[in-house]
């Protein structure tokens, strides 16, 4: 109920502003100004509330986990690395070129996207690990000096688990 109010603030100062550009009046650009902005700065709030929320909550499960939870030993060795790593294509305008076709000048990004992933003993459940933003060689080659990590499992559920990757950071 809260995002319609908030959207709807946001809408109706676009319409106070539309009106504005119609008739011009000081009147109209104050209320098309502020309803936008209560109704963005709104939202605002209340979506850096919910993203601190998640964030906690995963920062508490990670620290029941830990504290509760049953600790395994995961040797880095005996774990299957993921890999979903691609180059973008970035265009950005460059104003200083005259010219259309000039103006726009490619640029690439690289992108990486890894997981490990560790099966524990007999049970068919693969853990893996957030998605890691490094590139596959760095990963391998961390994992070969850290040689092992932790793998925090739930008692109760064993769906809910932390795989500690810190050592990648």
């Amino acid at each position: 109920m809260k995002v319609y109010l908030q959207f709807g603030l946001i809408i109706l100062g676009g319409i106070f502003f539309v009106a504005f550009l119609s008739v011009p009046n000081l009147t109209l650009l104050i209320l098309s100004v502020a309803f936008g902005a209560i109704g963005w700065f709104w939202f605002k709030s209340e979506t850096d509330k919910a993203v601190e929320e998640i964030e906690e909550d995963e920062l508490q499960t990670k620290r029941v986990l830990m504290e509760n939870g049953h600790r395994i030993k995961v040797d880095l060795k005996k774990t299957i690395l993921k890999s979903n790593s691609y180059v973008v294509q970035v265009y950005v305008k460059d104003k200083r070129k005259t010219s259309y076709i000039q103006a726009n000048s490619a640029k690439t990004a690289d992108v990486y996207q890894s997981r490990i992933g560790v099966e524990i003993g007999d049970s068919e459940i693969i853990y893996w690990s957030p998605i890691i933003d490094n590139d596959e060689t760095t990963i391998r080659m961390k994992m070969a000096l850290q040689e092992f990590t932790w793998l925090y499992i739930d008692k109760e559920d064993p769906e809910v688990f932390y795989f500690d990757i810190s050592f990648l950071e």
